[in-house]
């Protein structure tokens, strides 16, 4: 599902209205008040990430608000006992 480390906006759409878990859960949680924010002027001034998990690999996605670019990158996580 996952070509390489860049993923489209309709892949993952696509891959949640496909999974039974969201939407099971997207059924049982309430919708949240829309919070704006200001447009920045200069792009990655304000941007948002988040870590998500997909078949047992990790994942990172970037989002600049200027251009509402995202960008999907995996990594690993090193363990150092």
């Amino acid at each position: 599902m996952f070509p390489g480390s860049v993923l489209s906006y309709k892949d993952v759409k696509e891959w949640i209205q496909s999974c039974e878990a969201c939407q099971d859960l997207e059924q049982t949680q309430r919708k949240e008040t829309f919070m704006s924010h200001e447009v920045p002027e200069r792009a990655w001034e304000n941007f948002g990430c988040n870590l998500y998990s997909y078949h047992s690999k990790d994942y990172l996605i970037t989002v600049c608000y200027m251009f509402n670019f995202r960008e999907f990158d995996r990594y690993q996580v090193q363990n150092y006992n």
